[in-house]
């Protein structure tokens, strides 16, 4: 936690984010959309890989 991570999902997307919190099957903080930081939550089971 509060680190930059790059993780990809299950449904194919990939992206740099800054994880700043887990809440039981929830992960969430900000993710790179390229040109902003943007908020996002994501479902545990819906990421594949991620690395540090």
């Amino acid at each position: 936690m509060f680190k930059h991570i790059y993780m990809w999902l299950r449904d194919g997307s990939e992206f740099w984010c800054w994880i700043s919190y887990i809440s039981g099957p929830h992960l969430g903080g900000f993710r790179w959309d390229g040109s902003h930081w943007i908020s996002f939550e994501v479902d545990l089971r819906k990421i594949d890989v991620y690395s540090t």
